[in-house]
């Protein structure tokens, strides 16, 4: 090829200003493409990936910006005029379309998959921020496709049928989520390995979250849970446990339930045994941030001033429970919805 005979510097340039999809069949030449590409100075990068019946998606985001997609295919399908390239060990037949790049499905689609993840990682020395699960309809021999890699940022799964706990923990245990956690599937079985988050700080969890206990809890930094099993004594066990420790990173609890029982949730009948202070203008803001655009109106609630001067606010509503701590007693509030209650917050 003549644009090899280019100075390095002038091949760099010029590969600068190639669409990514260019840059990465550029890559399937040969070794030498691959390290030219590799040493190039391009913008920080991070990959999201999406795992479905269908297919694996990788996507090379640089910032918030999608700039690739690779789309590795676990069904059949009839594309043709597709190329080979050596992908890590393996020969993978790949096609290039409006700027994306499909590979066809193999005998061993996860270990296709993870040769495909590592060679992304290693061209845009980039590391995996979200890996979103849509196990559905995957039937047992493909179900180590939820578990192909390890280790991520934030990991997102999506169903309507039931997925087992064991199931979950294998999940977790390979995915290793550093920051968040988000669950929007109903959880089936007996909950017999205590799951305790001690890597992720934030989780939530959408329409069923009942096989969750107070003990999963007491190590995340922000908490959300839908149709929720937690008891008045779990929540008074949590304030507790917050109050009596010398920890500084917790940020919220947001608790709902469906069920009528917590209806009678109230100060009195949760008995904390803490010295509360109800809302005062000069202690602090009256709305509580809770996501980048939102805030819960707090000024029915009620404070906590811990040892060390951190304070708290603990809220109670119909089938409502919200706990926060204040790392910024008077926020700026520019651009911030304030919500109440009734309206259910999207994180």
């Amino acid at each position: 090829m003549k644009i090899l005979k280019l100075p390095l510097l002038a091949l760099e340039s010029v590969l600068l200003n190639c669409e990514l999809c260019d840059l990465v069949q550029f890559t399937f030449l040969s070794k030498r493409c691959f390290h030219i590409a590799m040493r190039m100075k391009t913008p920080l990068a991070v990959l999201d990936i999406d795992v479905s019946k269908r297919f694996v998606k990788c996507i090379v985001r640089f910032g918030k910006v999608k700039k690739f997609e690779w789309w590795h295919y676990c069904e059949e399908n009839r594309l043709r005029r597709v190329s080979v390239a050596s992908i890590g060990h393996r020969q993978i037949e790949t096609l290039q379309f409006k700027g994306r790049i499909f590979s066809m499905k193999e005998a061993n689609d996860e270990e296709c998959a993870k040769e495909i993840t590592n060679y992304l990682e290693a061209l845009f020395h980039c590391s995996i921020r979200v890996v979103s699960l849509f196990p559905d309809d995957i039937i047992a021999p493909q179900r180590s496709m939820l578990t192909f890699y390890n280790e991520c940022q934030k990991i997102y799964m999506e169903g309507k049928q039931k997925m087992t706990y064991d199931e979950l923990w294998d999940i977790l245990e390979n995915w290793k989520p550093s920051e968040k956690i988000m669950i929007n599937l109903k959880i089936d079985g007996e909950n017999k390995k205590l799951l305790k988050w001690t890597s992720p700080k934030s989780l939530s969890i959408y329409g069923h979250s009942q096989w969750i206990n107070i003990d999963m809890l007491l190590n995340l930094e922000c908490i959300n849970l839908f149709d929720c099993g937690l008891t008045e004594n779990d929540i008074k066990v949590f304030i507790n446990h917050w109050f009596h420790s010398a920890g500084t990173h917790f940020r919220r609890m947001e608790l709902r339930w469906v069920f009528p029982a917590m209806n009678d949730l109230t100060f009195e009948t949760l008995d904390l045994e803490i010295p509360l202070m109800p809302y005062s203008k000069e202690r602090r803001n009256r709305n509580h941030i809770c996501s980048p655009f939102r805030a819960i109106n707090c000024e029915d609630g009620m404070d906590i001033l811990r040892g060390d001067g951190l304070l708290a606010t603990v809220k109670i509503f119909h089938l409502f429970f919200y706990f926060c701590v204040w790392h910024d007693r008077f926020p700026d509030m520019t651009g911030i919805h304030i919500m109440y209650p009734y309206e259910p917050p999207r994180v």
